[in-house]
């Protein structure tokens, strides 16, 4: 058998052993942490901080009915970088109202919306917030897309501090906070698409943020 045909099999039997090796034998591409952003200047801290914190920002204790806006359901995962989940961690959401202001005594103040929530991740890092689409703000001159805070925290130290952004969220592009991530599948991590969710809540929205840490602390 000529040399050539002989060292060409070999070439293609080798390719096609490849091919067939599971994902890990290969390598499996490693999930990359999720970019921190910048905390912003309205996170709720000591008198700014609702004694209301749960899980649902639509409902208040102390008052009948419901924030004004549109439901949507935020979700996610918290994981490390090899994959194992983060059970026990702190996920804070603050965030603008329908009308573009947060609760905050530097900013505004909407009696009906909760504005800020705090749930504990589950046994395989899940966390659920119910909350409404919030609105952009600011002027010509500097204005950011609708956008929700997060930061996480374990034991009580925080680890990190990002923004999830919606996916038809208008200024995306230009929002200089989001396009601040020099990478494109990094940015990409940030902008969640939100989809109808009527099984979970008639009119409601769902989208899915799962969080990269790059270590527990």
């Amino acid at each position: 058998m000529p040399h050539r045909l002989v060292s060409r099999r070999w070439t293609l039997a080798g390719a096609a052993g490849t091919l067939l090796l599971p994902a890990t034998a290969v390598g499996a591409a490693r999930p990359t942490a999720t970019p921190s952003q910048t905390e912003g200047p309205f996170y709720p801290t000591g008198t700014a901080r609702p004694s209301d914190r749960d899980a649902d920002l639509l409902i208040l204790s102390n008052r009948p009915g419901r924030a004004t806006g549109d439901t949507i359901y935020v979700k996610g995962r918290v994981s490390t970088l090899d994959g194992a989940a983060v059970s026990g961690a702190e996920v804070h959401i603050w965030q603008a109202n329908a009308k573009g202001v947060y609760n905050h005594p530097s900013d505004g103040n909407d009696p009906t919306f909760q504005g800020f929530g705090a749930v504990t991740t589950d046994a395989q890092g899940r966390y659920r917030f119910r909350t409404l689409q919030p609105a952009g703000y600011g002027s010509m001159f500097f204005r950011r897309p609708p956008h929700i805070h997060f930061k996480v925290l374990i034991r009580g130290r925080p680890v990190l501090t990002t923004q999830m952004y919606f996916a038809d969220g208008e200024g995306n592009d230009r929002d200089g906070i989001l396009n601040g991530v020099d990478s494109a599948a990094a940015r990409a991590a940030l902008i969640v698409p939100f989809r109808p969710s009527p099984a979970i809540e008639p009119d409601s929205r769902s989208g899915t943020f799962d969080i990269v840490i790059s270590a527990p602390a």
